[in-house]
């Protein structure tokens, strides 16, 4: 048994803002000293950028740190350093809306509509990754921008219940209409034969069907997967500078245990009757990655997520619209979904799927065929 296996976190899912959030609840507490620093379980902070205020905004690492006080300090601060720079510049190049300057980034490529632009490696994996995951067609797309930002503003504004498309007409026609839209893909052309470069272009009838009804511009966004490709490249840093003892969490459902790290475990919610329920804790084994997502609020009244009749039944929302036919009304109401590994983004993207399933034959065909082997899902 290793020495700081003593000091456990058990993970339980709570919402917090409008995302779920893996709290943490530590035995001791985080030690946070400003004198001598002894052995424990430290929140790493993120370091200032000032050209990305909100990088680290919703992430959080903690990680145990051993030995004399002056080491405790000293790989507290490299620890921060490769956090920070690495999550910065994940960040940045997965920005959809904002150009920064030494960066060619989403941004970038949305601007640069029908050109050829050179991008970096680390982004070109990424997009092609993210394209293939676009292609199954099993609730993600790359190029729901416009989508997102549309129903986001439902979801966000203080009459979401008066405009859902369930009860509202007008807007059940809109929603659709583009939801169709966006997942026609022979919509959008996305050509990265080229070693290195991206060309982006998007068809004149869908650019005339946005600007005719007032939509956003078309883009690309990973949206449901952008942050576990940015924890990921973040995992990547650490571990290959040899910080393994660490936990990384976020407000959108995303735990990593980066290798030698004992987390305990993490607890699974449905909905039972119209009541949250706890249905089991599972245990998140070391150099493992697991996300979660529920599409009921399970603390306070919180903005994004909202009750809809539709008939008898009660749909939940949330931020986890899933683009799927029928998508809106047709997510399990909560589901976990395990990686025997660091790719968080395989995690992810299995959850994504698995929300959008209809029945368990369908979901265990699907986490067959992406390898997964531990899910979960509550209708």
């Amino acid at each position: 048994m290793k020495e700081y296996s003593k000091k456990q976190l058990i993970i339980r899912g709570i919402l917090s803002a409008a995302f779920f959030i893996a709290a943490i609840v530590i035995g001791v507490g985080a030690v946070q000293k400003l004198t001598k620093k002894d052995p424990g379980i430290y929140v790493i902070d993120a370091q200032i950028d000032k050209s990305a205020n909100l990088y680290a905004s919703g992430i959080k690492l903690s990680y145990y740190l051993d030995g004399k006080s002056s080491d405790i300090r000293t790989n507290e601060k490299a620890i921060s350093q490769i956090y920070s720079i690495a999550l910065a510049r994940a960040y940045k190049l997965t920005d959809p809306y904002n150009e920064y300057e030494g960066y060619v980034n989403l941004c970038t490529i949305n601007k640069s509509k029908g050109s050829d632009v050179k991008i970096s490696q680390e982004l070109y994996d990424i997009l092609k990754d993210a394209y293939e995951k676009t292609k199954e067609n099993k609730g993600y797309s790359m190029f729901a921008g416009p989508f997102y930002e549309h129903f986001n503003e439902i979801i966000y504004s203080d009459d979401s219940v008066e405009f859902d498309p369930v009860v509202n007409e007008e807007e059940s026609k809109r929603v659709n209409a583009l939801l169709e839209k966006t997942l026609d893909l022979s919509n959008f052309t996305l050509d990265l034969s080229k070693e290195k470069s991206v060309n982006f272009s998007v068809s004149k009838s869908f650019e005339n069907y946005l600007k005719d009804n007032e939509e956003k511009e078309a883009s690309l966004d990973l949206n449901l997967l952008r942050e576990a490709y940015m924890v990921r490249i973040v995992a990547d840093a650490l571990t290959s500078a040899g910080y393994t003892k660490g936990l990384i969490t976020t407000q959108s459902g995303i735990i990593i245990d980066l290798g030698d790290y004992e987390c305990g475990g993490y607890t699974l919610y449905a909905m039972e009757g119209g009541e949250i329920a706890t249905k089991k804790v599972v245990e998140l084994k070391p150099g493992t990655s697991m996300s979660g997502m529920v599409s009921f609020a399970l603390q306070g009244d919180l903005r994004g997520y909202s009750e809809v009749m539709k008939g008898s039944d009660t749909i939940y929302r949330s931020p986890y619209v899933l683009l799927k036919e029928n998508g809106l009304y047709t997510m399990v109401k909560s589901s976990y979904a395990a990686c025997d590994s660091l790719d968080i983004v395989k995690a992810v993207y299995a959850n994504i799927v698995l929300a959008s399933c209809d029945s368990g034959d369908v979901a265990k065909s699907n986490m067959n065929e992406l390898g997964i082997t531990e899910y979960y899902f509550f209708e």
